[in-house]
Parts: C-alpha cells; structure tokens; sequence
C-alpha cells in the first residue's frame, strides 16, 4: 500500500468517526436497510438529495469507503480541495455534459468500489422526485454494478430525527448492450433507477404515516 493510500485511509477514517458521532448525536440519524449492502464489490448508491449534510451521513453510516461525485465548485482552493478529496470525492460538471466524471464513476465501479449518486443532480426540498441525469443511467449501464436506492428523510436540525432507508438491491437491463451504448437502452436505465426509488420513497412515508 503506498504512503499515499495510507494518508487517503487515515484521513478518511479519521473524518467519518467525527461525522458519525455528529450525526447520531445532533440529528439523530436511524439508519435502515443496513443488511442490503454487499460486503464486496461495486455497488452504486443512488439517493435522493436534501442537504449538503446528505453526502459526509451517508458516507459516515455505511458500513464501506464512499466514493461520491461533487459539484466543481467545490475544488477550488487547495485546502478544501484537499479535504474533498480526503473524502473520496471527485468532481462532476453540472448543467453539461461531463465525460471525464463518467469514466471516472465508471472506473470507480468496476474496480469494485462504492460510488454514491445523487440522480436528480441538485438538492431537492419536498417529498418528491423530479427527473434524474441521463448520465446516471449511462453509468449504470456501463458499470454492470447493483444499483441500491436510497431515500433520506426528515430535517437536519438540531436533536430533529433524520432517516437513511437502504433499499434493495437490483440491476439495469443489459441485454441490448454494445459498445455503443443506444439512446432508448439508457432512457430504460434511467427509468428503472427512478421507479425504484420512487418505490423506496413511497413505502418510507407511508411507513412513518402509519406511526
């Protein structure tokens, strides 16, 4: 392992202990689903998005290193620089086309990694979903990794309860795939990673309807 993965290791462990003792303490995340997490392999998780908070929880609660795409703007200046990337992220280009974080999600997926995604692409107030990036099922399509849906509810106010649901697993249909990935295959893609988190947000409020 060379000095650098071992600066990369510490750092991150060092920040995830901080933040997970942060959020269960003072918003009081409950995390469910925990058990749906592969232990090995490529494993996308593709959340809704409320707060900037959303990325360091999520990371923080999961049993496994978080990769997660972040929006440029937040590389500049070297030290915050740093620590994004202390935190595994590496950044995306938003309202255009990025090629570069595409290959990148990709090359993170497959060499067996988590990578976290936030599909609609901005944060998003409310208990509903707007459409999701076309990129992201190009991603998925290219990856060949199980997709897991994530739905974040509740406030991140001070000792207000937050709650991180992982669903399921599942996969995007392949079967029409080739080199040149066709329009109509990604739009299927795109498609299923929303109805299936459309799905996780639905049995979530209705579960915390009935309490």
């Amino acid at each position: 392992m060379s000095s650098l993965h071992w600066v990369h290791s510490i750092s991150y462990g060092t920040v995830k202990i901080i933040v997970k003792i942060i959020v269960k303490v003072i918003f009081r995340v409950k995390i469910e689903g925990m058990e749906n997490i592969p232990k090995i392999g490529g494993v996308m998780f593709a959340s809704n998005h409320l707060s900037f908070f959303d990325p360091p929880t999520v990371a923080a609660v999961s049993p496994r290193y978080v990769h997660f795409l972040a929006k440029e703007e937040l590389f500049k200046g070297p030290i915050f620089s740093t620590i994004m990337r202390w935190m595994l992220a590496f950044p995306v280009k938003r309202g255009a086309s990025d090629r570069q974080a595409v290959r990148k999600s990709i090359e993170t997926l497959t060499s067996g990694n988590v990578l976290l995604i936030f599909p609609e692409g901005t944060r998003k107030t409310g208990g509903s979903l707007v459409r999701i990036e076309r990129g992201i099922g190009l991603i998925a399509l290219k990856a060949g990794v199980p997709i897991i849906p994530i739905y974040i509810q509740g406030k991140y106010k001070l000792f207000q309860s937050v709650t991180i649901k992982f669903g399921k697993p599942f996969y995007v249909a392949q079967d029409s795939i080739s080199d040149h990935t066709k329009r109509g295959d990604t739009d299927v893609a795109v498609h299923m990673i929303w109805s299936q988190m459309r799905k996780l947000m639905e049995e979530s409020q209705a579960g915390s309807a009935s309490h």
